[in-house]
């Protein structure tokens, strides 16, 4: 019976519908979280792998191309065996994964494994959304609502959970915590979800070829975008060879899938899901905007005010609790009085000027004032999420349903690596431009720096320190502040770039149809439970 999934629509009172969504929060909150919780503990684990700043990169670098090596088998994989058992297949990797990434010795064997545990994930976020969305086929609403809330907002109250377990215990552990929701995950899969197997295998036509240039693409893309500061960018003989390989292999996709009858990445799928490409658009808006915010504040917390990463991870709590809010409020009552259009661009439109308010952030911002201005973002941001899985899921049809997954997938998930990336190297930046100018501001003849250091060597001096080594030490101080000051900067310009990421989204979002009936007539329309094709 469990192997089948269970047949009775009624569990213990309770529909399938909800137990379905009850076997997914597990994978969700393990899986989904997965980028998320393991950004707070990198640091520590690159200390305990003695991995640098740059060699952690082959880590996540490794993982992205794993997701992207699942997510492009789906479509095969679900003609074969159903779309329940390639997401229990995926499960299985993810906890395989897991488990090697808790007794990783080294970069090598944490690099490998990742890729493992990537690959599952793949595999999971390409069907867990069908999945549940398939056991709700006339409460379409509520599995918006269900996967939006358990999804999204749980990523800004996870960090504090990964904090606490690495202060407690030590950065392994959320991997060992990963491999026992899997396996409680997967065994409600086959207990709980309808086994959709196919009765018939049809014909499958796989894209080798497309397959793998795809993938090559993809690491060329990781590999110029990690390594490109190190190598000091256009300087470099080892960027350029990076450029030409990255512009070989995209140009050898995009020839590769225009010829090919069936393609691995069909670009032709685009135009009929118009509505489907200009939500995921959005959507990446929306990723880059959570994770830039998210990932700011929490380095900005912890790196330069020195707060424990708990504090940080209390911070992000009120984010995550607007979101939900916001998303309870687009399932009952928004839909009656806005748009969904309207509601996604002025959504938008919000989560751009309160993250502008963030580049107001200096070495002596009030860190409750920062939870206050993280709840207004949480709200503003959680508003798009309904309005954004409703449009992608009613771009869909049939013929074209996998390879638009596919293509949604990829725009969802490579913002996942390159933000965090970004945002420390826009950061970097910015702190050494600023560094630089406050030191040609700081010449000893300008009286407000001389009595500056006048009272800091006062200070020093009543403090018990020698005539010898007061101005050295007075020096030492105003060099850590203007080091500290320039970094607060840094995050200025930080916060007021990334405000313009979901300005974009607006732009895109405007360019969706407007609905003209109403908005829970169009749900029960958007339904995933026909069979899809297999690739």
């Amino acid at each position: 019976m469990a192997g089948q999934g269970r047949d009775i629509e009624t569990i213990f009172g309770l529909r399938r519908p909800w137990w379905a969504a009850i076997a997914a929060t597990p994978v969700i909150f393990t899986v989904f979280q997965t980028s998320t919780v393991f950004d707070v503990t990198l640091n520590v684990a690159e200390d305990a792998l003695i991995a640098g700043k740059y060699t952690g990169q082959w880590i996540t670098g490794a993982f992205v191309v794993g997701m992207m090596a699942g997510i492009f088998l789906t479509a095969t994989l679900r003609g074969l065996v159903g779309m329940r058992n390639v997401y229990a297949i995926g499960l299985t990797f993810f906890i395989l994964g897991s488990a090697l990434d808790s007794v990783a010795p080294g970069v090598t064997w944490m690099t490998c494994s990742k890729f493992i545990s990537g690959f599952g994930r793949g595999l999971v976020i390409s069907n867990l959304r069908a999945t549940i969305y398939n056991h709700f086929p006339d409460e379409l609403l509520y599995a918006f609502a269900f996967y939006g809330i358990v999804g999204y907002s749980s990523r800004l109250l996870s960090p504090l959970y990964a904090a606490y377990v690495v202060d407690w215990a030590n950065w392994r552990w959320i991997h060992i915590n990963d491999v026992w929701l899997g396996i409680l995950g997967l065994i409600m899969t086959f207990y709980f979800l309808r086994n959709d197997r196919p009765k018939v295998i049809s014909k499958i036509h796989f894209d080798g070829v497309g397959y793998v240039l795809w993938i090559a693409t993809v690491v060329a893309i990781l590999v110029l975008f990690d390594r490109s500061q190190l190598w000091g960018y256009m300087s470099s003989n080892n960027f350029a060879i990076a450029m030409a390989s990255f512009l070989v292999l995209a140009i050898a996709t995009v020839v590769w899938c225009t010829i090919h009858p069936d393609p691995i990445f069909d670009f032709r799928a685009i135009p009929p899901i118009r509505s489907f490409a200009l939500a995921m658009v959005t959507k990446s808006c929306f990723i880059a905007s959570l994770y830039a915010v998210a990932g700011g504040i929490s380095t900005y917390m912890v790196d330069l005010r020195g707060y424990p990463r708990t504090t940080s991870g209390w911070i992000l709590w009120p984010g995550g609790l607007g979101m939900i809010v916001a998303m309870g409020l687009s399932a009952t009552v928004l839909p009656e009085l806005l748009s969904r259009r309207r509601r996604l661009m002025l959504g938008m439109f919000a989560t751009a000027l309160v993250t502008w308010q963030f580049s107001t952030v200096d070495l002596y911002t009030d860190k409750f004032w920062i939870a206050a201005m993280m709840g207004l973002w949480g709200l503003a941001l959680g508003s798009t999420v309904l309005p954004i899985l409703a449009y992608a899921q009613e771009g869909l049809n049939p013929k074209v349903g996998l390879k638009a997954v596919a293509i949604g997938m990829t725009i969802y998930v490579l913002p996942i690596d390159l933000v965090s990336g970004t945002n420390r190297i826009l950061h970097e930046r910015a702190t050494d431009y600023y560094q630089q100018r406050l030191s040609l501001d700081d010449i000893p003849n300008r009286p407000i720096v001389e009595i500056t250091e006048e009272r800091v060597a006062d200070h020093v001096a009543t403090r018990g320190a020698t005539t010898s080594n007061v101005n050295e030490t007075s020096v030492a101080i105003l060099k850590t502040w203007l080091k500290m000051n320039a970094a607060a900067l840094g995050y200025q310009w930080l916060f007021w770039v990334v405000g313009f990421v979901p300005l974009v989204g607006v732009f895109f979002a405007a360019l969706l149809p407007e609905q003209k009936v109403k908005y829970l007539e169009l749900l029960r329309k958007a339904r995933l439970d026909k069979p899809m094709p297999a690739h």
